[in-house]
């Protein structure tokens, strides 16, 4: 059976993080060549110290004493032959430098924390304390952490925030010279591990009426009668309405229908607009949509998501597992086709020399687009998925606040 050319299995139809929105395989994201960039930070103490030594040479030309001029040019040869050494072997060895990840695969679960081992290396053999940041999205959350250049693995704890498949491209390292003149600052671009943080594991029960919970969240409808599974030998406690007599008759024994006991696998209808990926409090409402689909997926071997947004309507289906490529999926394409509203937690000065790759991929909607779905991409969702089988509509309310509507 083949599916309309709107219809695809998430998992192996992610976007293209380039120019253009395009879908692509999970597992061909490209990767940038590497290319390490250093940013020299330079304090005042820096100048104070270089404006005192041309005084005291100047001071010995003016007034002729050879003391002051002699003494005022080895401070100043000293003193730049420092600087400059110190500068050399940092940038070359921050330059020539790579983060490596022990895993290139990690799984946490939303607001639980793991644990990623990391370590710096160099082609340059000289062991130098750093800080060290990790480059991510807001997803997960990491703390700045001091390592070694060319030393052991560093472990470091990271804390699922929001559900989704996170890229960590490299680290923004950070260097200060033992005297304070100046500060190097470099950013290191590494082959990207993945941190997949899941929706948590929430088991709910089924009964006639769908998924029990949904009242939680504003969302439950009745469905219709529960799919066939098989037919079985006659369970007396059940009512006489599900024997199946042709076959009992065939077989000269009661054999009864057995269906499951909740109605048919809902369908989604989600919004995938810029609204419900903004962050209110630290949350963001899609995390709240996709623990409901998790939550049915968890019963269903497939959910059939409708994504809606202004002048967008897609049909998808989604396992369990594939939960964090549909939350990449929707912020990806929201975040490609506008680029001017993305924020980024990386320094100004270094966003621009990470490429439009590294950008998609740790960049998040700062403000709304204006891209909500209206009444006429409702209407087509409905068109979709028609009219026999129990739909969620999951959408921020402009008048109720963040509250899932509910639809038949």
């Amino acid at each position: 059976m083949t599916r309309h050319n709107s219809v695809q299995t998430l998992g192996h139809d992610l976007p293209k993080l380039g120019d253009s929105y395009q879908d692509y395989d999970a597992a061909s994201r490209p990767i940038s060549k590497r290319r390490n960039t250093i940013y020299i930070i330079p304090s005042n103490k820096l100048l104070a110290l270089y404006m005192l030594l041309s005084g005291i040479t100047y001071i010995g030309l003016i007034t002729n004493n050879v003391f002051g001029t002699y003494l005022g040019l080895i401070l100043f040869i000293v003193f730049t032959s420092y600087v400059l050494t110190w500068y050399l072997l940092t940038s070359l060895t921050l330059l020539f430098s790579e983060i490596v990840f022990e895993s290139s695969r990690i799984e946490v679960t939303i607001d639980t924390s793991t644990s990623l081992n990391v370590r710096v290396v160099s082609r340059i053999p000289i062991k130098l304390g750093i800080s060290l940041s990790l480059i991510h999205s807001p997803h997960i959350t990491s703390s700045e952490e001091r390592v070694t250049i060319n030393g052991d693995y560093h472990t470091m704890n990271l804390l699922g925030r929001w559900i989704g498949d996170v890229g960590i491209i490299g680290g923004i390292v950070s260097i200060e010279d033992r005297m304070g003149l100046m500060r190097i600052q470099g950013l290191i671009i590494s082959d990207e591990t993945h941190v997949i943080v899941r929706p948590a594991r929430v088991y709910r029960e089924y009964g006639r009426f769908g998924l029990v919970g949904y009242g939680e969240v504003g969302t439950s409808l009745e469905g219709r009668l529960g799919d066939l599974k098989s037919l079985v030998e006659y369970d007396y406690e059940r009512p006489a309405s599900t024997i199946h007599w042709l076959t009992s008759a065939r077989v000269n024994d009661l054999i009864m229908i057995s269906r499951s006991e909740y109605g048919s696998c809902p369908a989604v209808i989600m919004d995938s607009s810029s609204k419900v990926l903004i962050p209110k409090d630290g949350k963001r409402p899609i995390d709240d949509f996709l623990q409901i689909i998790s939550d049915i997926a968890q019963h269903c071997p497939e959910v059939k998501v409708v994504l809606i947004s202004r002048d967008h309507v897609e049909q998808r289906f989604v396992a369990w597992d594939s939960i964090p490529n549909l939350e990449h999926y929707v912020r990806v394409r929201v975040v490609s086709n506008n680029m001017d509203n993305a924020m980024i937690n990386v320094p100004k000065h270094l966003q621009r020399y990470l490429g439009i790759n590294e950008l998609l991929e740790i960049a998040y909607v700062g403000r709304e687009l204006n891209d909500e779905a209206t009444d006429i991409e409702i209407e087509r969702a409905h068109s979709i998925i028609g009219g026999t089988k129990q739909i969620v509509l999951l959408r921020i309310s402009p008048n109720r606040g963040d509250v899932p509507h509910e639809s038949e």
